[in-house]
């Protein structure tokens, strides 16, 4: 879930039954992007405008933790 280089790459978990449990990871050309929070944020708001969801990198996703939301 970390690369090679021990990188924090960007997820995100969408508001119901599997919050902060089931996690995506979040791409752009065919690549996991690695975390940097208001890029993310920016990204997931443009992705997912209608939508409830969390975002998080890899170490808290792994404490089942989104750390931004737009809830």
């Amino acid at each position: 879930m970390k690369n090679q280089q021990n990188t924090e790459l960007a997820w995100i978990t969408f508001w119901g039954d599997n919050w902060e449990k089931e996690w995506l990871p979040i791409m752009m050309n065919g690549r996991q992007l690695e975390w940097h929070d208001s890029f993310i944020m920016e990204i997931c708001r443009e992705r997912h405008p209608d939508l409830n969801w969390g975002i998080s990198n890899t170490t808290g996703m792994l404490r089942n933790d989104a750390i931004r939301n737009n809830l």
